[in-house]
């Protein structure tokens, strides 16, 4: 089964990394794709996730502004349904 997790971001660079290393062990077996949506964090938090995209099937997406939850986990989403998968966790 192909899995795809949809998420906003926004200024998480303390604990994004092990947040979503836990998902994708708790997620195994499963074809597991992060689709992370940035809401213009103004800390490291896209670098964070930029250098993880050798360990994870991630797709970052950059906000080019501050949206909210909302709207950011709406594009995440959005994003998701390009990945064809069989599941979409939010």
């Amino acid at each position: 089964m192909r899995v795809t997790v949809a998420m906003p971001a926004y200024n998480e660079v303390d604990g994004i990394r092990e947040f979503l290393q836990e998902i994708a062990s708790a997620m195994d077996p499963y074809v597991t794709t992060f689709v992370v949506a940035d809401d213009c964090s103004t800390d490291d938090t896209l670098k964070a996730l930029a250098s993880m995209s050798t360990e994870l099937p991630l797709v970052v997406l950059a906000g080019e502004r501050n949206s909210g939850h909302g709207p950011t986990t709406l594009r995440a989403l959005q994003e998701s349904l390009r990945c064809k998968p069989d599941v979409v966790v939010a």
